[in-house]
């Protein structure tokens, strides 16, 4: 072959290369760009940074008073958002929370069932059972909750128990009752153990507290506080790889009633009742500063201030008011309940201001609607 011929051989040969390579550089951005696009974000994890898919299997401990109702509105939200099901009872007049822990016999029955239904969201009230709860929603599932001061979160259920109008104790009138070591018109001690699963006769025993801690510590991904909110909503996006526009909230459920001022004396009082729920708060307190720690204090700082920038453009956005009214409970005793309200169409704006019956009412709805179908079929053709 002539030098000449070899010469254009080679300059073919090394265009075609090139070619090629540019061809599979474009091919892997747009693979990058396409993936990127169905929901994988970038730095997942907490101080990690790496790409990511979004949680689809959620595990809520919803504790009282903690924020709850704002939570839950977020989860329910990415529920609807990815088409993922709820566990949830199939009649508005059933519920999950009593003194008996979470089984899936309270499911039994239900048209969830008999359309065999799979969930992937548990975020109602109820007393938490890791193993019952983790043979519902499956693998790869990521648990979390929300805790609170206990002296905090027992004033506030038990001044909201007195606005609802089932409570006749005034708080100032207990707290002089355990001043004195009288417990006995107390409904609940240590509400948040007592949520998690800790029964009332093993408050007092030291050791199964502390082994309820290490299972706690063991079981949920993430133990939020509610004394920081934000950062803790931050942490939650992080872990569950979602956008800051899918935690955008209002506040719902908001005290509307002064608190009720505390003596040292019963402050000291409350300690003691409430000890074993402080000793598990102050446990996961320090964890969580860790946690914050670990993500970094400016990053925490910009990732806040979005936050609360995009809260600021729904808030304008939805133009949600409170509405507060007053109700006749049982045995004609006057309560006071309230809720928000938008005049917007918008679906995300309708969405932002449901709360407890109202968004677990909703969620029913839209599972109505998926299982319907397939509960004709069995009604007629069983």
């Amino acid at each position: 072959m002539k030098r000449k011929d070899k010469m254009l051989c080679f300059c073919v040969g090394f265009i075609f290369l090139l070619c090629l390579n540019l061809r599979n550089e474009k091919s892997n951005l747009l693979m990058t760009s396409f993936t990127n696009s169905e929901g994988t974000n970038q730095s997942h994890g907490l101080g990690h940074n790496k790409s990511c898919k979004k949680v689809k299997k959620i595990g809520y401990l919803r504790t009282h008073k903690c924020a709850s109702s704002t939570i839950q509105n977020i989860i329910m939200r990415h529920a609807f958002n990815n088409n993922l099901n709820v566990v949830l009872p199939d009649d508005e007049e059933k519920d999950f929370y009593s003194e008996d822990k979470f089984n899936r016999n309270m499911l039994a029955d239900s048209l969830w069932e008999r359309a065999g239904m799979d969930f992937q969201i548990f975020c109602l009230h109820a007393r938490w059972d890791q193993k019952e709860i983790s043979s519902l929603l499956g693998e790869g599932a990521v648990y979390f909750t929300v805790i609170r001061n206990p002296l905090e979160q027992f004033r506030s259920i038990w001044e909201y128990t007195e606005t609802l109008g089932i409570n006749n104790t005034p708080f100032k009138d207990f707290i002089q009752d355990i001043i004195k070591g009288d417990y006995s018109k107390a409904f609940i001690r240590n509400h948040m153990l007592f949520d998690f699963g800790l029964d009332v006769k093993e408050m007092d025993n030291s050791t199964l507290v502390q082994l309820k801690i290490n299972e706690i510590e063991k079981n949920f991904d993430l133990i939020l506080l509610f004394e920081r909110f934000d950062e803790s909503l931050i942490l939650l996006k992080e872990a569950l790889c979602l956008e800051t526009s899918d935690i955008v909230y209002l506040k719902l459920n908001e005290r509307f009633k002064p608190k009720t001022n505390l003596s040292n004396e019963a402050i000291k009082s409350l300690e003691k009742f409430l000890a074993q729920d402080i000793q598990m708060y102050n446990y996961f307190q320090q964890k969580f500063a860790k946690k914050v720690e670990e993500f970094g204090k400016e990053r925490m700082r910009r990732e806040i201030e979005k936050l609360h920038a995009e809260n600021e453009i729904f808030k304008e956005k939805c133009g949600a008011r409170r509405i507060i009214m007053k109700y006749l409970y049982a045995h004609n005793k006057t309560g006071i309940k309230s809720y928000l309200e938008t005049s917007s169409t918008e679906d995300i704006c309708k969405l932002l201001v449901l709360e407890n019956d109202r968004l677990e009412n909703y969620a029913r709805e839209v599972q109505f609607k998926r299982i319907n179908s397939k509960l004709l079929f069995q009604d007629n053709y069983p």
